[in-house]
């Protein structure tokens, strides 16, 4: 193994490592998965699924497009973005 290979090995375990320590030390007053997942915070049902569905869709149009685009041309982004009917 190379230097550099160690060297980027090294690197990556110390920044997982700093994540790792930044994260039980966030989250240590933490006491249920409610607070996990609205970070404490007081958020309605439609709220959230509305976020949640926003989310996916936009999620699902993007790699649609790259994935049209790496198959067809960047002629698809195009047509996507502006139809022409």
């Amino acid at each position: 193994m190379s230097n550099t290979k160690i060297w980027e090995l090294s690197l990556i375990g110390v920044f997982l490592l700093f994540n790792l320590i930044l994260g039980l030390y966030a989250g240590k007053n933490i006491k249920n998965i409610k607070e996990y997942a609205l970070g404490n915070k007081n958020f309605g049902t439609c709220s959230l699924v509305f976020t949640f569905l926003a989310t996916n869709i936009g999620g699902f149009t993007v790699i649609g497009i790259i994935e049209k685009t790496y198959s067809f041309g960047f002629i698809v982004t195009i047509l996507d973005v502006y139809p022409l009917d």
